[in-house]
């Protein structure tokens, strides 16, 4: 499977997680569902539990990068896109920064808001510059 189909279904899986909390264990028996196999499904589980485990500490990188905009405002789609781009940015070493930006802001074009590739691409641009990543 390629990596943009697979960041796609990651994300649904994240944007579930986001309304189901406890689902974790029950979201890792559908990687076995979706025959995830070898290296997918390695990159699907250490996105999937490493956002998760990094969650709150994703959340204040979102919040310290917005200007006049509340994190309570940003839809659980966009949560879900930029968790999983600042997680690829910050804390994954394996994703080029670039791979990692562009990917979000393509998820955002299929899930989000018209504004949302423009508000994923800033914050992440944001996050990007300002860790010297």
């Amino acid at each position: 499977m390629s990596r943009r189909k697979l960041r796609r279904k990651i994300f649904q899986w994240l944007f579930e997680l986001e309304f189901r909390p406890d689902a974790i264990e029950e979201i890792k028996k559908k990687l076995d569902a979706e025959f995830l196999v070898g290296e997918d499904r390695e990159f699907a589980i250490d996105i999937i539990e490493g956002v998760w485990s990094k969650k709150d500490e994703i959340d204040e990188i979102i919040k310290s990068h917005l200007k006049g905009w509340n994190f309570d405002r940003i839809s659980p789609v966009e949560k879900s896109i930029l968790r999983m781009g600042i997680y690829e940015l910050c804390f994954y070493n394996n994703t080029p920064p670039r791979v990692a930006i562009n990917e979000a802001v393509e998820l955002s074009k299929l899930f989000g808001k018209d504004s949302s590739p423009e508000f994923i691409n800033g914050l992440l641009g944001a996050v990007f510059r300002g860790n010297g990543v």
